[in-house]
């Protein structure tokens, strides 16, 4: 493996993790933070349960997603910096890290509130 492709794995494994815990909370989250229509009370009680059931989770489970939060930032920086210092690459690499902070922060104030 190259260190290019190397570069490109360690950006792609995390954030492809941390999206995917984002687009699984994505059916609880859309009756409360996507429609207008009022939820029936059957689903929020789903929605509660479900958050509830996720912040009684071990604690081995935040720490393991905040280590591959930070592995993924930790890939986009090294790439950014080290792997390939291309014009075309910092447009590419730099808007990928900023869609990548915004779902950092959808993260954190969506699902993080919803836990606590």
């Amino acid at each position: 493996m190259g260190r290019f492709q190397f570069a490109t794995f360690l950006i792609v494994c995390p954030a492809s993790f941390f999206l995917g815990i984002l687009f699984t909370n994505l059916p609880f989250d859309y009756p409360t933070l996507w429609t207008t229509v009022p939820a029936p009370e059957p689903v929020l009680l789903a929605i509660e349960s479900h958050y509830r059931h996720l912040s009684l989770s071990p604690p081995l489970v935040p720490r393991l997603l905040n280590f591959f939060i930070i592995l993924g930032l930790s890939g986009f920086l090294s790439k950014l910096i080290f792997f390939s210092p291309r014009e075309s690459n910092y447009l590419f690499d730099g808007a990928s890290l900023i869609l990548y902070l915004i779902a950092l922060i959808m993260y954190g104030t969506n699902v993080i509130q919803g836990i606590k």
